[in-house]
């Protein structure tokens, strides 16, 4: 499997995992002051206004920046919140930019 086919599981991946995780939440805090819980309507409106800011952002980000910026262009974009904000260290001294396959360990020891 290539870089790309990795990275791109790696964000399904995760990507599902951390929509659970926020879906798990009441339940978690149920758990933790022992109490019940029920689904009513305020638990349905709350997951529903999560969804849809969720879902449409993570598809649109993904498609808007990986065709531009590559895989780890869009990594570098999702980290840094802005890509202009790495404008600042592009020319510091103790930064440096490397396109380079992260699992290619000779690489990664010389630099």
């Amino acid at each position: 499997m290539n870089y790309n086919d990795q990275m791109h599981r790696f964000g399904r991946i995760s990507g599902f995992i951390m929509l659970g995780l926020m879906i798990a939440v009441p339940f978690i805090v149920c758990l933790v002051f022992n109490t019940s819980f029920t689904f009513n309507d305020g638990y349905w409106a709350a997951l529903m206004a999560m969804l849809i800011q969720y879902i449409p952002s993570g598809i649109l980000e993904v498609i808007t920046y990986a065709p531009l910026l590559g895989t780890g262009g869009t990594y570098l974009g999702f980290i840094s919140g802005n890509l202009a904000n790495l404008k600042d260290v592009e020319d510091k001294p103790n930064y440096k930019f490397v396109k380079a396959d992260i699992c290619d360990l000779d690489t990664v020891y010389k630099l």
